[in-house]
């Protein structure tokens, strides 16, 4: 399956299916440098190569989908979304290909703009992928 192919089956599952699971994180990305600690997907993404407690909350997020394995074509796709933002990033794994995009999601952008509290919240929308 190309990469094309596989985003149009993400974008599928998202306009079709309900998520498995939404969560809200707080999010603090205090180790990264201190002029660049705005809560944007760059930074998450830096935030998740430098983080090493393992017990951290947005950490395990990733971590749950980089070390997702399954060889029977079942895969996972969690969506990230800050406040006002106008696309989500996704992070996803099928089979041992790992994969990140950004997309929008409007059937929940507005809903969890409004639903988010403060600026260092960010929501976690996850889908399997069958």
């Amino acid at each position: 399956m190309s990469k094309f192919d596989f985003i149009d089956k993400i974008k599928r599952i998202l306009s079709k299916e309900d998520p498995n699971q939404i969560k809200s994180i707080s999010c603090n990305f205090d180790i990264l440098n201190k002029e660049n600690q705005d809560f944007t997907y760059t930074n998450l993404i830096n935030y998740w190569k430098t983080q090493t407690d393992k017990e951290d909350e947005l950490y395990q997020e990733y971590n749950n989908i980089n070390n997702f394995e399954s060889d029977k074509g079942i895969g996972v796709v969690s969506l990230f979304y800050f406040k006002d933002n106008k696309k989500f990033l996704a992070i996803g794994k099928q089979g041992k290909d790992l994969f990140h995009f950004d997309l929008k999601c409007p059937q929940y952008q507005k809903v969890l703009s409004n639903a988010i509290t403060s600026d260092n919240e960010i929501f976690v929308l996850t889908y399997w992928i069958l």
